[in-house]
Order: structure tokens, then sequence, then C-alpha cells
């Protein structure tokens, strides 16, 4: 018997639902903890008709409670603790952090504390304005007993104003710490991944949501009503280019006379869909003029099956692995156009190159585009109308200065320095009467198919992966109990 594809929504919510049960079951309480960090860390809770659950919540908080540890009586007042669980070099969770900590003009001192990375691998940028303001920069990731490492994260958090989650959607160690009124101090979420499943939910006292869209899923889904709409912060000055693009285009050894088109984004934004599969459409925009260069940043073509239309586009298309913000800055100061990822648009570098008056396109999809772009007219509704804007912006002037003038206006409305700083000391005043609760949440099915399925294209689960949560025991009680149902995925 051979699996010929990858689960289904269907599949994956009978997988998702059928381990959640095995794991209420297990009498053992570590190996219960130990099944709820493989779950959450496994691609079955992506896609399952779930973004959020109650039940792996109240588990999570049940042990949060019998954790005792002897907690400070003050906090330092006017000081904010961030919490990562990784800080990338280039990644949202890190440019927000930084943003914010360089906008605040509230006198605040930020600290940063890792749940599960060194302190040693931190980001230089986010390390040395950390340390400009005189605040500390704490890693338990040292600590492997998970009841051990949450006591510890309690302990330290109590001393601070405000606590701001930026953690991964897998990372538990939060929740054990906090998911206990011995906790005092407000909890607040930045909710980066808006659209999947995160853990957590019960514990913040407020979700930073940087859409529209997050603000409704979270009501809708997530058994909760305490979004505020934040947004991304943009740099505090237009970003610095290096506006002499001949001489970068020499130093990056790029034609003179080139038209640069630029994306930017992990390669997971990149993943093909039965509609889209983004290195044709790029295939498609090299195609309009012999100028014009494609540089993708961020991706991984040898994982993404791209190899043959690489090979095939020549000196046409540049794909470059993650690399420096510094160098980074170097391909954005040659740019001309900027191409939002597919099938999974960006945030922070779609903002940051409106800001560097830099037009951009994007394509719509399933998943809602952020507030700026609704309604715009950088927003394709298909393919021809993208292609048809690519040639109108690289080759006629005044139509790309009515385009960046436009889609600057548009960001202002929805992301600015100055809303910004009004939507931070709003937050500031808000969790001034705040003192932290852990509330019940009531998790709903989404009922939206187009959205499940294309996160189980996104995150390929198979039938094994099942094993690696529950063990095989388990499966095959899992295989028995609908091998009815899983029968037409199989084939002899």
């Amino acid at each position: 018997m051979e699996l010929i594809q990858y689960l289904d929504c269907n599949q994956k919510e009978l997988a998702y639902l059928f381990v959640l049960q095995t794991i209420i079951n297990e009498k053992s309480n570590s190996t219960k903890l130990n099944m709820i960090n493989k779950l959450l860390k496994s691609k079955i809770i992506y896609g399952n008709k779930y973004l959020s659950s109650d039940k792996l919540e109240n588990i999570l908080i049940d042990n949060a409670i019998k954790l005792k540890t002897k907690l400070p009586d003050k906090y330092q007042q006017n000081n904010i603790l961030h919490i990562l669980t990784y800080s990338y070099p280039n990644g949202g969770h890190t440019r927000v952090i930084e943003r914010w900590v360089k906008h605040d003009i509230n006198l605040k001192t930020h600290s940063i504390l890792l749940t599960e990375q060194k302190k040693v691998q931190i980001n230089l940028e986010l390390h040395n304005i950390i340390k400009k303001q005189n605040g500390s920069i704490f890693s338990i990731s040292h600590i492997k007993d998970i009841q051990k490492k949450a006591l510890l994260l309690r302990k330290i958090a109590s001393r601070y104003e405000i606590i701001i989650l930026h953690i991964h959607n897998h990372d538990i160690t939060p929740i054990l710490a906090f998911g206990t009124s011995d906790f005092k101090r407000p909890v607040l979420f930045y909710n980066h991944s808006d659209h999947l499943f995160w853990i957590g939910v019960s514990i913040s006292d407020l979700i930073l949501e940087i859409r529209s869209y997050g603000v409704k899923i979270s009501n809708k889904y997530r058994g909760t009503n305490k979004s505020y709409l934040l947004g991304i912060p943009i740099e505090k000055n237009n970003i610095s280019l290096n506006l002499d693009k001949n001489i970068l285009k020499q130093k990056l050894s790029i034609p003179l006379n080139s038209k640069i088109v630029l994306s930017v984004a992990s390669s997971y934004k990149f993943t093909p869909t039965e509609n889209i599969n983004f290195i044709k459409i790029v295939e498609q925009i090299i195609n309009i003029n012999s100028e014009i260069l494609f540089i993708i940043i961020g991706a991984n073509a040898k994982r993404l099956n791209w190899d043959s239309t690489v090979k095939k586009l020549n000196n046409r298309l540049i794909i470059l692995p993650k690399i420096p913000y510094s160098q980074l800055l170097d391909y954005i100061s040659i740019t001309d156009l900027y191409i939002d990822s597919l099938p999974l648009g960006g945030g922070v570098a779609i903002i940051d190159m409106i800001y560097s008056n830099i037009p951009i396109l994007s394509l719509k999809y399933i998943i809602p585009n952020f507030d700026f772009l609704l309604n715009s007219q950088a927003l394709c509704d298909n393919l021809d109308e993208l292609l048809q804007k690519v040639n109108l912006i690289l080759y006629n002037k005044n139509y790309k200065e009515i385009h960046i003038k436009e889609i600057h206006k548009r960001l202002n409305q929805f992301t600015s320095k100055k809303l910004w700083d009004y939507k931070i000391q709003n937050i500031y005043n808000i969790t001034q009467n705040i003192q932290h609760t852990v509330s019940n949440i009531h998790s709903k099915k989404c009922d939206d198919d187009n959205i499940n399925n294309f996160l189980c294209i996104l995150y390929k689960t198979y039938l094994f992966d099942i094993v690696k949560i529950i063990g095989f025991k388990n499966f095959l009680k899992y295989l028995f109990k609908n091998i009815k149902t899983l029968k037409h995925i199989t084939k002899t």
C-alpha cells in the first residue's frame, strides 16, 4: 500500500482529533507534554480546520497551575520584556521588535528573552538596539526540563511592567509560565501568524493584530474577543539606500542596462499550488522585455523544484539564500519593481519597499492581503493584470510615479510613524488597567475549506507523520478506526 498524496483538510482533521484524544487519554503527564510538543511542531497542526485548541491549552494551564515558585512582590515600572522563541537575521519577528524599541517615545526600557535560542546567536542589530537603551538580553534555551524553564521565565517576567510575546506557534513555555493567576503582569501576544494555528490564546490579555483579517480569525475561530489592531511598525526614517545604482550593479555583477524586479521571502511563501507557481509567473515577467532581470532572495530553488526553470532562464534570474540585512539593502537600492511573494504575501518587506519609493505589485489570493493593499492599484485580480502593470511600471514613468504616490498614501492610512506612536501609547494606557488573567476559550472549526486545503498544500502531511507523535501502537488504532475514510488516499 502506498500513499497517493498528502492528507487533505478532512483527513488532517481526523488525524488531529485522534491525536488530540490520544493526548487527553494519556496518563503520564511527562508523556502528555512531550506529545503536545511534538504535535505543535508537526505539520498536522496546519490545515486541520482549527486555529486554536481549548483542550490543549487547558492541559497546559493545568500544568501551569501546579508549578509553584516564589515571585517578586514588585515590578520595574516602564520596563517591557519581549519574549521570542528565535531571533532570525531578517525575519519579521526581529524587525518588529527593533522598530518597536526605536519608535518608542514613552521612555520605556525594552529587554528580550529567548526561549529556544542562545543569547550569542541573536541578531546583531537587535542586540545593539536593546543594549543602547540599557535593556537586558536573556536566554533560557539551555534549560531542557520544560517545567523548570517555565518557572524561570515566570520569575524573570514578574519583574517587568508588560510582557509581549513574539513567539513561534509551537512554543509552550510561555503558556506554562503565565497560565496561572499567580502571575500578575499583563501579557500581550503579537500575532505574526494570524492565518495559522498557534498556542497561547488563553494567556493573552491583549492580542496585537497585524491586519483586519487577524481580528476576524481571532474572534471567529480562536474563541477570544481581545484583539487590538496594531499593524506593523515602519522604519523611523525611510530606509537608507545607496542611490548610485550603477556602482552597486557593478559591485553585484549585474548588467547596467537591466531592469531589476525583486521579491524577498522565505521558501515556504513560494510553495507551488495547483493555481499559483511563482517561478512560472517570473518566467512570464522576464519575457516582457530582454532588459528584465528577476532577483529572488530567501528562497531555496532546489527545495521548491525550480531547478529546471532556473536553468532555462539562464542569466535572467538570480536566486539567493538568506543574506545579511546590509547586503539586502544593496539589492533594494537597484530595484525598479517589487513583486510580493506568492501564494503567501509578505509584511515587513513590502512595507519597506513602499517607504523606499519602490513600486510594488501583489496578486490577490486565498489568504487576504494586508489592509493597505486592499482596493489599491498594487493589488491585481489576476495574472494578466499583473503582467500589464509590470510593463507599465517599468516603461511608463508617469504611471510609475502615480502608482508609487497612490500606494504610499494607502499605506499611511494604516501604518505610519504617527499612527504607530498613537496606538502604542493607547496600548500602554490599556495595560495600566489590566491585571493578568487566564481566560476560558472556545475554539471553533474553520469552515473555509479553500483556506484549509491551501494550508494542507503549504504544510504537507502524510499518514506516517502521525507515528512520530503518538507512537506506532496508537497509530495502528488510528488506522483501524479510520480505515474506511482513508481508503481513498491509498492504492494497492
